[in-house]
């Protein structure tokens, strides 16, 4: 939802509508793809501590749950603009392309990490296209939260490393190592920070959204320094370090949405 923010350049009752609607699909069309990944990683799921709570919920039970909420993501989705159907049905095919069993790019080294970044892209821009017409401007900044997304996923594969490894699943960390894998999900991260600079420099993007995502790459920073050795030797080093990550970013967006109401308004 955080395209909304960049697309929107008013504030009427249509788009206050527009938003709500775009935040359920976009929450029901989520809420479907991590069931259809649950149906697809049930076999290995039985290793991972993690995960194990899914355990109670039957392989037809999250089919039917995804594509119930596929059906209902599409509703909503024709109701604020057919052409939305499209990005969804494309969005989730990504989602079957990673996930699906034996042959999905999750069990592809790095491989699942671009799929991240391509899906993040067309996510960004479906959102974007509900209020504003898409195009070299939306793609550029799509690929900044795309950056962000690959580096999470990055850091997701080394947080499963040994449940990942014990079922002989070869994840980009299960190959290169979860050391490795740590540094590369925080270069990314850093990359990601690097490039909204140079579309600052473009005077692609705002000095507002500079300064906000300037501040959450430095809170970063200081997390994963903090965490660096830990997250190497205990799950809840990674589980602390992912969620106080997240927050950072979560919070930044919300700054973001905030200082765009004020500037609308």
């Amino acid at each position: 939802m955080i395209a909304a923010a960049f697309a929107v350049n008013s504030i009427d009752p249509a788009i206050v509508r527009k938003v709500v609607f775009s935040g359920a699909m976009t929450f029901v069309l989520i809420t479907s793809i991590y069931a259809f990944n649950a149906w697809g990683g049930k076999a290995n799921d039985a290793n991972n501590l993690r995960l194990n709570k899914l355990s109670n919920i039957s392989l037809s039970g999250f089919m039917i749950i995804s594509l119930a909420l596929l059906i209902a993501a599409m509703a909503i989705g024709w109701v604020i603009d057919v052409m939305l159907i499209v990005y969804i049905a494309i969005i989730y095919l990504l989602w079957v392309l990673y996930s699906y069993p034996k042959i999905g790019l999750k069990s592809r080294p790095y491989l699942g990490t671009v799929l991240h970044f391509v899906a993040e892209v067309v996510h960004f821009n479906m959102i974007f296209s509900v209020f504003g017409q898409t195009g070299k401007e939306s793609m550029l900044i799509s690929a900044y939260f795309g950056l962000l997304f690959a580096g999470g996923h990055l850091n997701h594969e080394s947080l499963d490393y040994e449940p990942d490894q014990q079922s002989e699943i070869v994840t980009g960390a299960v190959k290169a190592g979860q050391q490795t894998t740590d540094r590369s999900a925080f270069i990314l991260f850093f990359v990601a920070w690097i490039y909204w600079l140079a579309l600052w420099i473009a005077n692609i993007a705002g000095l507002a959204s500079l300064v906000i995502f300037t501040l959450a790459w430095v809170m970063h920073a200081g997390i994963y320094l903090f965490y660096f050795r830990k997250i190497e030797r205990s799950i809840n080093a990674r589980l602390n370090y992912r969620k106080f990550y997240r927050a950072i970013y979560a919070l930044a967006g919300i700054a973001l949405v905030v200082y765009r109401c004020f500037e609308i308004i």
